[in-house]
């Protein structure tokens, strides 16, 4: 045994146990998810008084801003909790549907020609994205059907690695 000198100590030679085990990081990435999902509905509350003080289609963008921002946020909490590519490419299409929720309320805000464009718009951006999050979907489970069904939409599919 080697002495240290005066006010110093010495490093231990021994591996410390490791802290975490498999139960307790399941427990962790819980009590992240459990945070992620009350932040949420706490900043959707804010949200949802800053609405209540606007009129006609303002206030309902703005709910169905807030709505988007909730569902999303806990949609994402959820892909960090599981960790999986599947949860993930569900979140992409949570994002996607809330997204065209918004969209097609700001489009109430136009009329005519310009209205029926804007809702167009919004469709296809919609489809995209849905299109994009099952192509990261079947990546993920490995599924080839989807993605013979979005070649039309896509010219590559990374999924399938083909052209």
């Amino acid at each position: 045994m080697v002495a240290a000198p005066a006010g110093m100590a010495l490093a231990q030679t021994t591996a410390p146990a490791p802290s975490t085990t498999a139960g307790t990081a399941a427990t962790g990435a819980r009590a992240d998810y459990d945070a992620a999902v009350k932040q949420a509905d706490a900043d959707y509350k804010a949200a949802s008084a800053k609405c209540d003080g606007m009129k006609d289609n303002a206030k309902d963008v703005c709910k169905a801003e807030a709505k988007r921002d909730r569902d999303v946020a806990k949609a994402q909490a959820e892909a960090r909790r599981d960790g999986t590519q599947k949860a993930m490419a569900k979140a992409e299409k949570t994002k996607a549907d809330r997204d065209y929720d918004v969209a097609k309320e700001m489009c109430d805000d136009k009329k005519g020609n310009d209205k029926d464009v804007c809702k167009k718009d919004a469709k296809a951006a919609h489809e995209k994205a849905l299109t994009a999050a099952k192509v990261d979907k079947a990546a993920a489970t490995g599924s080839r059907s989807v993605c013979t069904r979005t070649m039309s939409a896509l010219r590559f599919c990374a999924s399938c690695a083909r052209p």
